[in-house]
């Protein structure tokens, strides 16, 4: 079946609200057909199971086929949050309906003989309860979890590296879950979580003296907390991570955070959507097209602008650019991560100036490769000061055919084949 068939059996999106309120409504077949039955129920206490069950119609309507659905939604729920649990039980009575006519209408299934149809008001009551129930969790379990967060939070001050240490193991373990994975878990073990890390995200900025790199215990609280409320899937909770960490200390604001992998994964699966395919396209694959430009920005680095085209390499690290040209090495900010887009924050004009090369970024750490250095040697250049730190040496003997590239996690290098 191709897809525009199959969108053509799925309902349109102007009638949802008409179809989720036909849910709610009992066809005088179904109702008269369940009054009868609970009459032989009451005449003949020892029936059996075979003769107490009732077929199903499969040309039955929607609403026939289980009953109302259940429809939960947190206090305070969005208008997109109302319409998407509103389409969700929609479309999972139109699968219901779909796969029931199939089940009838196909010659090699075996006939349907209404086990989905409830046998008795105890079961009925059974099955409903064992779905709704909430989960709860042993007296003992909870007194564990909050004593160990607990000692989370007072070991930040007395004990900060063991407190970050839980917490990326915390992290792990967070953001290797699917997004909503914890949407049914207990409230009495996430809402502590939740607090202890907005408490932790949000108490004090890093020193001044430590490293920028999103190792601190604040940038990976930040990093757990963005998880959580992501594989928690509430609404609530989101809107209030998210104005936490909006109105936070200028300190805090200034700190790097590691992206969760649960972000990167829940936005592979809003491209999905727009797109309509799982596989994205990617430069690697389709290259870069023509009419890619999205933004474009000046800047300001001397008249004389022929010299610098002439020969010049680019490399990024998603919140600064480097400009590699015949008048040295600039560092220029891209208008992301609090940089001020187009402006010069460092410059080296002594940077190999009369030679040509390759600028790339690999694993936070930005590499060179000249022209005139004979063998595979790369140049890893300081991203403060722009001086050498290391000369690494890679395998490889025809380079003058070969060019490099990066995707931000490796370096590449591209050779003509050989027999």
């Amino acid at each position: 079946m191709g897809t525009g068939e199959w969108d053509k059996m799925l309902p349109e999106s102007e009638l949802l609200g008409k179809y989720f309120h036909e849910q709610f409504k009992v066809s005088p077949n179904h109702q008269r057909r369940r009054s009868e039955w609970k009459k032989g129920k009451s005449g003949k206490v020892f029936k059996s199971k075979e003769k107490r069950r009732s077929k199903p119609d499969p040309c039955s309507d929607v609403a026939a086929l289980s009953g109302p659905p259940e429809v939960e939604l947190p206090s305070n729920a969005s208008s997109f949050a109302v319409f998407a649990n509103v389409r969700l039980a929609v479309l999972d009575r139109w699968m219901k309906q779909a796969c029931q006519i199939y089940l009838s209408s196909s010659s090699s299934a075996p006939p349907l003989d209404g086990g989905s149809e409830m046998e008795s008001d105890s079961e009925e009551n059974t099955d409903r309860g064992r779905e709704t129930a909430p989960l709860k969790v042993p007296k003992i379990v909870g007194v564990g979890l909050r004593s160990v967060f607990e000692l989370i939070r007072e070991s930040r001050s007395s004990h900060p590296l063991l407190c970050t240490k839980a917490l990326k193991a915390l992290l792990d373990v967070i953001q290797g879950q699917t997004p909503e994975g914890l949407k049914n878990e207990p409230t009495e073990v996430i809402d502590p979580l939740f607090d202890l890390l907005l408490d932790l995200a949000t108490s004090h900025g890093p020193e001044s003296a430590a490293a920028n790199d999103g190792s601190h215990l604040t940038a990976v609280a930040c990093a757990c907390l963005l998880s959580l409320v992501v594989v928690r899937g509430d609404t609530g909770k989101l809107l209030s991570a998210t104005a936490a960490l909006l109105m936070c200390p200028r300190a805090l604001a200034a700190q790097n955070i590691h992206m969760p992998g649960v972000l990167t994964s829940i936005q592979r699966s809003v491209h999905g959507v727009l797109l309509g395919k799982v596989v994205r396209p990617d430069w690697i694959t389709h290259g870069v097209p023509k009419t890619s430009c999205i933004d474009s920005f000046h800047v300001k680095i001397g008249t004389d602008t022929h010299s610098l085209s002439s020969s010049r390499s680019l490399a990024s690290d998603g919140q600064y650019i480097y400009l590699y040209s015949s008048r040295g090495l600039y560092k220029v900010g891209s208008g992301y991560g609090g940089t001020i887009k187009g402006h010069i924050y460092l410059h080296r004009a002594d940077f190999y100036i009369d030679d040509r090369g390759w600028l790339g970024f690999a694993n936070a750490t930005l590499y060179f490769k000249a022209v005139s250095k004979k063998g595979c040697e790369l140049l890893a250049v300081d991203r403060d000061s722009f001086k050498v730190t290391e000369v690494v040496s890679l395998e490889g003997r025809d380079w003058g055919s070969s060019v490099m590239f990066s995707d931000g996690d490796n370096l590449g290098l591209i050779t003509s084949a050989k027999d």
